[in-house]
C-alpha cells in the first residue's frame, strides 16, 4: 500500500486540485507494471490516501517554497552510514519542511500514538536535513487516514548535538 501511495502522490501536482481519475490511472497502471494482485476494497484504499492529501497542510506547504521529491540523504553517525530518502522537502526562507507520508491505519489509534512508532525515523530525518545546512527543520508525519493531523516535530541547529546523542 505503501509504495503505490507513494508512487501516486510522485505523479501528481500536490499544489492544484487532485485529478481523481489520473489517480485512479495511475494507481491502475502501478498495479499492472509490479504484477500485483489486489482487490478492489484495496485499490479503493489506495485511492483514497491518496487523495486524502488535499485535505492536509501539504497542499498550502508546498505553494510557500521549493520542492524536492524523493529527496536521497546519506550521512555517518557513530561509524554507521546512515541513507534513505525523504518523500517530500519543501525549502522556504525559514528551513525545510520534511513529510513523511504514512499509510498505516488507525484502528482507533491517534495520529500522535502512531507517529510515535516512528520518533527515531523522525530524529534521522531532522539530522539529515540540519547536517545538510538547513537552520530549522520541520518533520511532519502525514497519517493519510486523519489528514488534517499531521504529526510535526520542529528542530534547529543548536539541537543537532542533542540528535546525536
Amino acid at each position: 500500500m505503501g509504495t503505490l501511495v507513494h508512487g501516486a502522490l510522485q505523479a501528481i501536482d500536490l499544489c492544484s486540485s487532485f485529478d481523481e481519475a489520473h489517480i485512479r490511472r495511475h494507481i491502475a497502471d502501478s498495479i499492472r507494471h509490479e504484477g500485483w494482485e489486489l482487490g478492489p476494497e484495496l485499490v479503493e484504499r489506495a485511492v483514497r490516501l491518496t487523495l486524502a492529501v488535499q485535505e492536509s497542510p501539504v497542499p498550502s506547504w508546498v505553494a510557500s517554497g521549493t520542492v524536492v521529491r524523493e529527496r536521497p540523504f546519506l550521512f555517518s553517525h557513530a561509524g554507521v552510514a546512515v541513507s534513505g530518502y525523504l518523500d517530500l522537502v519543501v525549502e522556504d526562507d525559514r528551513g525545510w519542511t520534511i513529510v513523511d507520508y504514512k499509510t498505516n491505519r488507525l484502528e482507533g489509534r491517534t495520529p500522535s500514538a502512531v507517529a510515535e512508532e516512528y520518533a527515531l525515523q523522525g530524529r534521522l530525518y531532522a539530522m539529515a536535513g540540519l547536517l545538510a545546512g538547513a537552520e530549522r527543520i520541520r518533520v511532519a508525519f502525514l497519517l493519510l487516514e486523519a489528514p488534517t493531523a499531521p504529526v510535526v516535530s520542529e528542530y534547529h541547529q543548536p539541537d543537532l548535538p542533542g540528535l546525536r546523542a
